[in-house]
């Protein structure tokens, strides 16, 4: 028996390990509170009370929520904030054009980012923009590069989910306002430029096997967020009144994983008062809300999304008080990238050349 042979075999009897769990299931799927914060203390040496965190993920909802409100009266001073954000929403690809406009944006993000110093492009390779498999189409979109040790296979895919055929048409627009022109600019700069390829790009270069083979879930996901916040602070999208306006939808989205994560897991409320969560606070639709608050209930650590974004900041802002005018972001983009992705309080510890310290311990996010 080969190895995809085995490979096969074992997916099959996990498949069927969990199908035996099926009968004796009760839908219970909160990890709890001591659970929860060992899980983030182990995996991202991040300490913080749960509370603590909690306060500040509202925090953060409440910043990202005040410059949605301010942005959207300079798109119309007359309409509130939902209605900005409903016409913005209703700008998207169709079904069949989403893949060929997401890998035309790219080519925009990577000259964008080239020609604004933002970070370095160490090698020409480009990513293939296709659909989704359909084991994971419950995402919105993600990238899929080589593994670590990989060196024949270079290709790289970014995933994109189209509406399922078998959804109503009402169902196919709701997931396709997920797709707004300003959300899409802000997703493809997530899991693309500068965001999850460029981080692959650069694992490439990282010596140390220990650095290449472990990984955190924050660095990852909180560096591709925090990148979607420096190109609009950089002027990316500035000739498009709604980009702004789709990466402050996605902040939101992701604060609102954060504090459903923990509400979910280490309190009580309900994948329902989630999706109206994600409805009320992130101006999804009910079919993504749903999808979102789903999630939750398997990805727990989703909430680090706005975890490591918040402590990338923090980093940054560290960083250009001590260095003052010489402060360069493209240095300080490529170094942070250029350690691999360890948990970020022992990246702050290096850069800064400082003992580790729990985050958020004095709210200075």
């Amino acid at each position: 028996m080969d190895q995809c042979q085995l490979a096969a075999k074992a997916v099959d009897e996990f498949v069927e390990s969990m199908r035996s769990l099926a009968a004796s299931a009760d839908g219970d799927f909160a990890i709890g509170a001591d659970l929860f914060a060992k899980l983030l203390a182990i995996s991202e040496m991040v300490d913080t009370h749960l509370d603590t965190l909690l306060r500040v993920g509202r925090q953060d909802l409440a910043r990202n929520e005040r410059r949605l409100e301010a942005v959207a009266k300079s798109v119309d001073r007359e309409a509130n904030v939902g209605a900005v954000v409903a016409s913005a929403a209703c700008l998207h690809p169709t079904a069949d054009n989403l893949l060929p406009e997401t890998a035309d944006l790219l080519e925009e993000i990577r000259t964008f980012i080239s020609e604004h110093y933002l970070i370095g492009l160490p090698t020409e390779f480009r990513c293939d923009v296709v659909k989704t498999p359909s084991f994971m189409d419950w995402s919105f979109a993600a990238m899929d590069t080589p593994g670590p040790f990989e060196t024949d296979a270079t290709e790289s895919y970014y995933y994109v989910t189209p509406p399922r055929d078998e959804w109503t048409a009402q169902q196919k627009e709701e997931w396709l306002t997920s797709y707004s022109y300003g959300i899409l600019r802000s997703m493809s700069v997530h899991e693309a430029y500068p965001g999850h390829f460029v981080q692959y790009l650069h694992s490439r270069a990282v010596e140390s096997s220990v650095r290449k083979t472990f990984w955190s879930y924050a660095f990852a996901e909180g560096w591709a967020h925090y990148v979607e916040e420096v190109m609009i602070e950089e002027g990316f999208g500035d000739q498009d009144p709604f980009a702004e306006i789709g990466q402050l939808q996605e902040a939101l989205m992701r604060n609102c994983r954060l504090i459903c994560a923990i509400e979910m897991h280490a309190s009580s409320m309900s994948v329902d008062q989630a999706a109206r969560f994600f409805m009320d606070h992130a101006f999804l639709e009910e079919t993504p809300a749903q999808a979102e608050a789903t999630r939750g209930t398997f990805d727990p650590s989703y909430l680090k999304y706005t975890l490591g974004k918040l402590m990338f900041l923090e980093l940054r802002g560290e960083n250009r008080r001590l260095k003052g005018d010489d402060f360069s972001l493209r240095e300080f983009h490529d170094r942070a990238l250029s350690f691999g992705e360890p948990p970020i309080p022992l990246l702050r510890a290096q850069m800064l050349n400082r003992d580790i310290e729990i985050p958020f311990s004095d709210a200075r996010c």
